[in-house]
């Protein structure tokens, strides 16, 4: 069987930064990467997700070479074959 789930912003968030629910998405995450359910999500998450991980990482202090290199991570995550 193969189940489709949609994940909205604030899920997708939560795999990358740690709060409650992380462990939720962690798990989706890896039901996924072994193929027993499809995640998806608008194109508009995408965006969103970015804004919020951006104004996590200024109020961290993290440098804009290292927020750049972690975009380009959670872009090609995002658009990986399992969020296809």
């Amino acid at each position: 069987m193969n189940v489709l789930v949609y994940l909205d912003s604030s899920a997708i968030v939560k795999r990358y930064i740690k709060e409650a629910g992380t462990e939720i998405m962690d798990l989706a995450f890896g039901y996924a990467e072994d193929g027993h359910i499809k995640l998806f999500f608008s194109i508009w998450n995408i965006g969103e997700v970015l804004g919020i991980l951006v104004e996590v990482a200024r109020s961290m202090g993290i440098n804009a070479f290292d927020l750049e290199k972690e975009r380009e991570r959670i872009k090609a995550l995002l658009s990986s074959e399992i969020m296809q």
